[in-house]
């Protein structure tokens, strides 16, 4: 990571020092050009999904139980995605795209006190 830093200094130096100020900016558009395609084809790759945070909520065989803690859930909290799965022979009721483990460890500790079987669980995450 030093090197990484050290090599970016070294190259904005040069580019400062170039006689043509145009230059430096014409060359960071390209840049972020570029970066903005390999994005785009990060998304196509990934469906636009990323790793992230989703708490399971419900895991159940009862497809009724799982429907019904899945509305619970939607009436309390519906500014917060939900999302119920059939992984053979259960039923499993997610909520959230958290992008990092804090935000999920804080929602998680508001939605405890009403799904006390809840459990925080590494996922595949929508983007914005």
């Amino acid at each position: 990571m030093r090197y990484f830093i050290f090599i970016f200094f070294m190259s904005v130096q040069t580019l400062f020092s170039q006689e043509n100020p145009n230059a430096y900016l014409i060359k960071t558009s390209m840049k972020i050009k570029a970066l903005e395609e390999l994005k785009k084809q990060y998304h196509i790759q990934t469906q636009g999904t990323i790793d992230g945070y989703r708490i399971k909520i419900c895991f159940t065989s009862n497809r009724i139980a799982a429907k019904t803690i899945k509305t619970q859930f939607d009436e309390l909290y519906s500014n917060v995605p939900s999302y119920e799965e059939y992984l053979q022979p259960n039923f499993v009721v997610s909520v959230g795209n958290f992008k990092t483990r804090i935000e999920a460890i804080n929602f998680f500790k508001k939605i405890v006190p009403n799904f006390p079987k809840s459990f925080l669980i590494k996922s595949k995450i929508e983007t914005k």
